[in-house]
């Protein structure tokens, strides 16, 4: 073990390091938490809700499930532009969880709310308000 000057600084050196190594991962997260919401919207436009429920943590599954039974998405408007103007990471003892906030607009003009709880790379909520349908019309 190092003393003295020497050993401070590259106590200070590695502490710094690791720190830099976690900013980026936090950061890096956030970017991949935003892509897989966005795939997860084309998969709900698409109507590949299979594919959708795949993205997501059971209980949330099973939540999209009661959703598409109901008829809630299908006639869901694709997004022209999604844009997340709010992103939330952080890391703690259960890993990677990002929280999105954004706005989705389709051609029509209709624009929607979005909010995405993600933990680890899967979906844990989801909300889409109001649903813009194909019409241009917005429902609750």
């Amino acid at each position: 073990m190092r003393s003295g000057k020497r050993g401070n600084i590259l106590a200070v050196a590695a502490l710094l390091l690791a720190l830099a190594v976690s900013f980026v991962f936090v950061f890096r997260g956030s970017t991949d938490d935003a892509e897989i919401a966005s795939e997860f919207l084309t998969h709900l436009e698409a109507g590949n809700h299979e594919a959708a429920g795949q993205m997501m943590r059971r209980r949330a599954r099973a939540a999209l499930e009661d959703a598409v039974e109901a008829g809630r998405f299908d006639l869901l408007a694709p997004f022209e532009h999604v844009l997340f103007q709010s992103r939330r990471t952080s890391m703690g003892m259960g890993g990677r969880q990002s929280e999105l906030q954004g706005t989705g607009v389709t051609a029509s003009g209709c624009e929607s709310q979005l909010q995405f709880l993600i933990s680890n790379g899967r979906i844990t909520f989801f909300d889409i308000r109001p649903i813009c349908d194909q019409s241009g019309a917005a429902s609750p």
